[in-house]
């Protein structure tokens, strides 16, 4: 339902066709298929210029369903189609309802997997390597950790300590090396498990996993970061790989 009205979507492609050319669009930029919130009391226009007729007001935290994006010639923000017209992209907010939202001027994205830190030689690499941060205000670095840290719970937490350490943001999903449940006995459990019995299934194991995380501040689940972003590669990949850096630059709403 989009402002109290159902709507099926998405349209079939001829009818999406002619509702777009009744709004003078003939070349829209790109097909997107998204939903959001609207961040405040915006106008919905007959088309992505800002010289068309305005169709009427959409209120703040309304839904919309989006389904393309232009650009309005006069700028640089895209415009975005919903079922009552088009509206400013900066207006929506991409984040779904109990979702973390972070807006910040320029992230940095790290990808990092396979350090299997239960080998003391790669936990000494990560601890030479992983610095306090030094992000200034504004800026935000964020680690998407790919999983296999340490089947050794205790170690799981060390490494986790350390990401934490150095990123602002940490965002953690486990690898199969992580839910063996020879690393979950009691002389190797993390601070924040001591007395438990140890895991007897490897999804028991991923529920004790997600409290360190939960107890260090990493997240196991999705968050939108609105921003300019550069991603990074670190290191992994299936037990090999070498320190290599790539970086892209653009202007998105990333979710993770």
């Amino acid at each position: 339902a989009v402002g109290g009205r159902k709507k099926l979507w998405p349209k079939p492609e001829e009818e999406m066709s002619a509702v777009l050319a009744s709004f003078g669009v003939q070349s829209p930029v790109r097909r997107v298929s998204w939903e959001g919130r609207t961040v405040r009391r915006t106008r919905v226009r007959s088309s992505p210029s800002l010289d068309s007729d305005v169709v009427e007001d959409v209120e703040e935290g309304e839904v919309v369903r989006c389904s393309e994006e232009a650009i309005c010639p006069k700028s640089t923000t895209p415009r975005t189609l919903t079922a009552r017209g088009w509206i400013s992209r900066k207006m929506v907010d991409l984040a779904p309802d109990g979702v973390e939202h972070f807006a910040v001027k320029q992230v940095r994205i790290y990808v990092l997997s396979d350090v299997h830190a239960d080998h003391a030689a790669n936990f000494r690499w990560l601890e030479e390597r992983l610095l306090p941060k030094q992000t200034t205000k504004g800026e935000c670095d964020v680690l998407l950790c790919a999983g296999d840290v340490a089947a050794n719970e205790a170690v799981f937490e060390k490494t986790m300590a350390l990401f934490v350490r150095r990123f602002d943001l940490v965002f953690f999903t486990a690898g199969n090396h992580d839910l063996w449940k020879a690393g979950g006995s009691s002389s190797s459990s993390s601070s924040f498990l001591l007395g438990e019995r140890k895991a007897t299934t490897s999804l028991e194991k991923l529920e004790r996993l997600e409290r360190i995380c939960a107890a260090t501040g990493v997240k196991v689940g999705p968050a939108v970061i609105d921003c300019d972003f550069a991603l990074r590669g670190l290191v992994g990949g299936g037990g090999g790989g070498s320190e290599t850096t790539t970086t892209t630059t653009t202007t998105t709403t990333t979710t993770t």
